[in-house]
């Protein structure tokens, strides 16, 4: 059990799609400053959980609450965020233009881009085109988005799936001293904390 304030309290929660329960009764915990990952196979509901904690997932029972709010309201725009299994960045955009686009709807300041393309190894690749770069580059990019506004609550959904042990352990080195609640098949380094 953390001692930090909670950022994440899950009672009870309940999803179901058609007649099948996908959770059920599902209660947890995350303290704020912690990094949490969910494991288990294809199917389980892990994506499923992550959805409900930014508020786009219908769900039929319990309470979720991220850094004191219900999930999804509008007080925790700018203070949470989403990184999904699909890559969610413009191809036809440089790096520099996709963060700028993200920045200017989340209302942060200038600085910010420089700031994510540092954090994210990605100030030398701000002018290439998105299409053009690799997939582990790609990978970065969505997470450099993700950063934008400085979350204090980051979820990312199987963020390093597909990409070589390299690249993967300099992403999970950015992770690291980030609040964080991933899904990740097969990952078990330092900083994980189990709840």
């Amino acid at each position: 059990m953390s001692t930090h304030e909670p950022a994440i309290e899950v009672d009870g929660l309940v999803v179901r799609r058609g007649r099948d329960t996908v959770l059920d009764g599902l209660g947890f915990s995350v303290g704020s400053g912690d990094v949490v990952g969910l494991l288990g196979p294809s199917g389980c509901g892990k994506s499923t959980l992550l959805r409900s904690l930014v508020g786009t997932q219908l769900v039929h029972g319990g309470s979720v609450r991220v850094l004191g709010e219900p999930a999804g309201s509008r007080q925790l725009r700018r203070r949470v965020s989403y990184m999904t299994q699909s890559l969610s960045i413009y191809d036809d955009l440089t790096v520099r233009q996709n963060l700028e686009y993200f920045r200017k709807i989340l209302g942060g300041p200038a600085q910010d881009t420089q700031r994510v393309l540092e954090m994210t190894d990605l100030a030398g690749s701000a002018q290439e085109l998105t299409e053009n770069l690799s997939g582990g580059q790609r990978s970065r990019v969505s997470l450099a988005v993700a950063l934008l506004g400085a979350p204090e609550v980051l979820i990312l959904d199987e963020p390093t799936v597909g990409l070589d042990p390299v690249l993967r352990a300099d992403l999970w080195a950015i992770f690291k001293g980030l609040a964080v609640l991933t899904t990740e098949v097969g990952y078990a380094g330092s900083g994980w904390k189990s709840s």
